[in-house]
């Protein structure tokens, strides 16, 4: 199941109406074979569309939410459900009385149906009504199941263990298990539950007393495209501050408390095989009143397209009154058994290979995200096999050329063999964007079609500079490399290199200035006017190698009159860049820290105010960022 705006769209030009998602199903009418297709959630109608996705199903085309009398869900297996369909003479459905459908994302699927199917009843009828949902063991009792669940595994299924609940606790998709015990509080599907009974077990050979009044809480965020999320400006992309965020919430009200464990944390179950990425962050917190314990989860490449990604949390408080450190270790352990237990209510093991093609094709991916596909799913841009190939063995000849390679019989790796080599790696770049020219559409206006094309060469950037960067060539070959060869070679060669990684940076206008048609700025244009760094995107990966080799600091050297404290300017206008990743924030901060207390030990030979006003610029830039938008940068801040 998908919301993707861009195929839903694709979608909706074969149905002709707007479309709220769509899955790939397999679906029976009535005892007849079964039809794969895509069924696509719409505001009046069902429509089933064909696996090419260039026709309606013939005999099946939509299906009216009023001609629907109620939803059975099979309890034998988690992704069979039949729609019964009434008989009204006015029904638009003409293909049976009964409609079974194979889905794996079957409760999220009948969850949508019921809400449009109410909305339509209020529409068309003026009345309030509920969609009535029933259970039944329906896959040994209708023709048709036995062929396909031909193979099927989906009838294993893990339990829970012994102590707990007999049933999954289920909140927003996700099922977890939850000790004897523990109930709703509200009776609301809120994620809130409480345990007014305590336990005992066993802990180091002691016994240990949890008390009464536990109650946990499960929290479950939107799922949200990855590629927004790693560039959006809150410094929500890492873990770390969400963490923080979800600290700063529990202990908001609390006199005193301390922080026992903080750390990233390793998801150790995976209970229905999917085939997401997990990654995890916990901590502990003590105060008079209260303990908690909480472990947040951030759901990665969520099939079936990997793009989106989604953040849970399982936040467990207990009081704190006659608890030893055993009692803290236990509750520890029983948060992290929760968070663990968790798992999509989804069969969501299957991705969409065609449409997943269509978006690495596309460069629509983070770095990680090229990684995941490639190593996971086997599955690569089609511009990998030889254009990215061949640019990044062009820079390898110019480094072996200027003798700056480590490791001499790099030029002969196997994954050159029989690639071309071009004297300017640049012009690969440009064959794949005129390579690209007809994906940017002839029949728009010629502003849209250069700001699509711009978008489109610095996804291309983004994706070299992740081929340069160990994505070709593993830990031998990376973009430290390049960085140190300039200067070594001729006069030509740094050209060339300088060019290839202002290239990679891509310093391009932002989203809101209004032309976008921009091209791309040279760096040692910006760097005559630091301010202007704030209008300016750039790939985060590749700045943060040019700062960390000094690569920056050695341009800013050539600019006339530059010195200790407008370098320190220049990082301090990236420091306080709110549209900067909290990640690279932390190491311009850490930077900062170290050049200025190196500045301070050699003061007696150079100017003893430099350090000073290059401390009260930076001083004043932090404060002004953090009364703008501290969100962020307070976890820069502790880590300084």
């Amino acid at each position: 199941m998908s919301s993707d705006p861009v195929i839903l769209a694709c979608l909706g030009t074969v149905c002709h109406e707007d479309l709220q998602l769509f899955e790939q199903v397999t679906m029976v009418c009535d005892g007849q074979d079964g039809i794969e297709c895509q069924l696509c959630i719409g505001k009046h109608f069902i429509f089933f569309i064909s696996r090419g996705m260039d026709k309606l199903v013939k005999g099946a085309e939509r299906l009216s939410y009023l001609d629907i009398d109620k939803a059975i869900s099979d309890t034998a297996t988690n992704i069979l459900f039949i729609l019964e369909l009434n008989r009204q003479r006015d029904a638009t459905w003409t293909n049976g009385t009964r409609l079974m459908v194979q889905s794996e994302h079957r409760e999220l699927l009948l969850e949508r149906i019921g809400i449009c199917w109410q909305a339509e009843v209020m529409y068309r009828n003026f009345e309030v009504r509920k969609f009535q949902q029933a259970k039944a063991a329906i896959a040994t009792l209708l023709p048709g199941v036995q062929k396909m669940m031909h193979n099927s595994i989906d009838l294993l299924q893990v339990t829970p263990f012994k102590g707990y609940d007999k049933e999954d606790f289920v909140y927003r998709g996700y099922g977890f298990w939850l000790r004897e015990g523990f109930k709703s509080v509200s009776g609301l599907k809120d994620g809130l539950f409480q345990n007014d009974l305590g336990w005992e077990t066993s802990y180091d050979g002691e016994v240990v007393v949890v008390p009464a009044g536990m109650v946990i809480m499960v929290h479950v965020d939107d799922e949200q495209q990855i590629m927004e999320v790693d560039e959006g400006s809150t410094g929500m992309d890492d873990l770390r501050t969400v963490a923080m965020e979800y600290q700063r919430s529990l202990t908001q009200n609390l006199d005193q408390f301390y922080v026992v464990v903080s750390g990233p944390y390793m998801k150790r179950m995976n209970r229905n095989g999917g085939a997401a990425a997990w990654e995890g962050w916990e901590f502990f917190i003590r105060s008079k009143e209260f303990v908690f314990a909480c472990v947040i989860f951030r759901r990665l490449y969520i099939p079936p397209l990997c793009t989106t990604s989604q953040d849970l949390a399982v936040v467990m408080r207990c009081p704190a009154s006659e608890l030893d450190q055993d009692a803290c270790e236990v509750l520890l352990d029983e948060c992290r058994f929760v968070a663990d237990s968790m798992s999509s209510t989804c069969m969501s093991k299957n991705i969409y290979p065609i449409m997943l093609q269509a978006r690495l094709d596309a460069l629509q991916f983070t770095e990680n995200g090229y990684r995941h596909t490639e190593g996971q799913l086997s599955l690569a841009p089609q511009i990998k096999q030889r254009a990215a190939v061949k640019f990044v063995k062009s820079i390898v000849q110019l480094l072996d050329e200027a003798g700056a390679l480590q490791d001499e019989t790099l030029i002969n790796a196997e994954v050159f063999a029989g690639i071309p080599i071009m004297n300017d790696p640049i012009m690969v770049a440009q064959e794949l964007l005129s390579d690209a020219e007809a994906m940017f559409g002839s029949s728009i206006g010629e502003g849209t079609r250069e700001e699509r094309r711009n978008a489109y060469y610095w996804r291309l950037s983004r994706y070299l500079a992740y081929c340069v960067d160990g994505g070709i060539l593993g830990e031998r070959f990376n973009l430290v490399l390049v960085v140190q060869a300039i200067g070594r070679g001729s006069m030509e060669t740094d050209i060339i290199l300088k060019a290839v990684i202002e290239f990679l940076l891509h310093l391009r206008p932002r989203k809101e200035i209004k032309d976008r048609s921009q091209p791309a700025k040279r760096l040692m244009e910006l760097l005559q006017d630091p301010e202007e760094f704030a209008n300016y995107s750039f790939n985060e990966s590749v700045m943060r190698v040019l700062l960390a080799e000094n690569f920056i600091a050695s341009e800013w050297k050539k600019k006339k009159g530059a010195g200790l404290s407008e370098y320190e300017s220049l990082l301090a206008v990236l420091l306080t860049n709110e549209f900067m990743g909290v990640s690279l924030r932390m190491m311009i901060c850490r930077q900062v820290l170290d050049s200025l207390a190196s500045s301070q030990q050699k003061m007696g030979g150079g100017d003893p105010g430099a350090f000073e006003r290059a401390m009260q610029t930076i001083a004043s830039r932090v404060r002004f960022c953090v009364g703008r938008s501290g969100h962020g940068l307070a976890f820069v801040r502790s880590m300084a």
